[in-house]
């Protein structure tokens, strides 16, 4: 995927999703969540066997997922590289 949102999530913005075996590559938000936004005040959500590489978030909150909400949610044995922020002392991994 390669796409870009002028709010949250360049690739996808969901609500209690599973996520398994994507490439998320070269995806940018203007505000959190470069490739994915996990909303997850609905639901339980999982991310397992993706790759996320050369994602921005600008809004500096999470270059290649941001997890907002309190329910449960499961990351596993997903390859992160290269993902960044373009605000300094901000969240860049996930």
């Amino acid at each position: 995927m390669e796409n870009t949102s002028d709010r949250d999530g360049g690739a996808l913005w969901v609500v209690s999703s599973v996520i398994r075996g994507n490439v998320f590559l070269r995806n940018s938000s203007t505000l959190a969540g470069g490739a994915v936004y996990l909303d997850l005040d609905a639901g339980a959500s999982e991310i397992r066997g993706n790759t996320f590489h050369a994602n921005i978030a600008y809004g500096g909150q999470g270059s290649a997922l941001r997890v907002g909400g309190a329910a449960h949610f499961t990351v596993d044995h997903n390859i992160f590289s290269g993902n960044g922020v373009n605000i300094a002392f901000a969240g860049s991994a996930a």
